[in-house]
């Protein structure tokens, strides 16, 4: 199965009325360290990305996505370090690592835009490189 499905296909799954729970976990657990990988590179990246000046230097420089990256990353590490109490980052860091926004309506608002805004870069990233 492609990675670009796998999220897709375990939401269709779950609500399969053949569905196998330690299958189902096994798929999500895959899933969420497949993306947790993919969260470290992408900080490494932007880390770099900063690093070299390229896009302050260059001007033609293509830098959306590392600049998109580099503030969601920015945003989220303060949500954790500034603003979220403890029961709020546990809930906000299931919800990213699992995906599952059972327990979003427990969030404040500010940390759902979050969520969302990660959702939609994930899925814009991930509908970018399938086109290619």
């Amino acid at each position: 199965m492609l990675r670009l499905e796998e999220r897709w296909f375990i939401n269709f799954y779950k609500t399969s009325e053949n569905m196998i729970p330690f299958l189902l976990e096994l798929a999500s657990l895959d899933f969420n360290i497949v993306q947790a990988s993919h969260v470290e590179d992408l900080k490494y990246v932007a880390r770099w990305w900063k690093e070299t000046c390229l896009a302050e230097n260059l001007p033609f420089a293509r830098d959306r996505i590392a600049t998109k990256v580099n503030a969601l990353v920015t945003t989220i590490d303060d949500v954790y370090d500034v603003f979220g109490t403890l029961d709020e980052l546990q809930i906000f860091t299931n919800v990213v690592q699992r995906w599952n926004i059972d327990e979003l309506d427990k969030l404040p608002d500010n940390m759902k835009m979050c969520y969302f805004a990660l959702d939609n870069f994930i899925n814009e990233v991930a509908g970018d490189a399938f086109e290619e």
